[in-house]
């Protein structure tokens, strides 16, 4: 299963809710995504926790730098960037400033979006 462009391997229960279940402790490795906040939920056997959130950026104006607040609460996030067909578009640099920002590089200016997951 991929979610978000995580590859998950193994035995996994997910779903698509707008609240959170009712934690049980036998549901260890459940997966739930709230469509309310855009956030996906792992039960790990004591509580439901943030797993994975993603925040799009959107570049209306070409640019061959994107600096981006993503507020993510994570340095090391993943990032992808696409053009306005969706077709992928690589960065020259992503540089992870800090734990709620990034830059990211581009050979010439451009726009499109970034999808960051963290």
């Amino acid at each position: 299963m991929k979610f978000y462009g995580i590859e998950m391997k193994g035995i996994y229960k997910a779903e698509i809710l707008s609240s959170l279940p009712v934690f049980d402790v036998d549901d260890l490795g459940r997966l739930v995504y709230l469509s309310t906040d855009d956030t996906l939920y792992l039960n790990n056997g004591t509580e439901y926790v943030v797993s994975a959130t993603k925040y799009i950026h959107t570049q209306t104006i070409a640019s061959a730098t994107w600096t981006i607040t993503h507020n993510l609460g994570s340095q090391y996030v993943s990032v992808i960037c696409v053009d306005a067909t969706d077709k992928q578009l690589l960065p020259a640099i992503v540089t992870f400033t800090d734990i709620t920002s990034l830059i990211i590089t581009f050979s010439s200016a451009i726009s499109g979006k970034a999808i960051i997951i963290g």
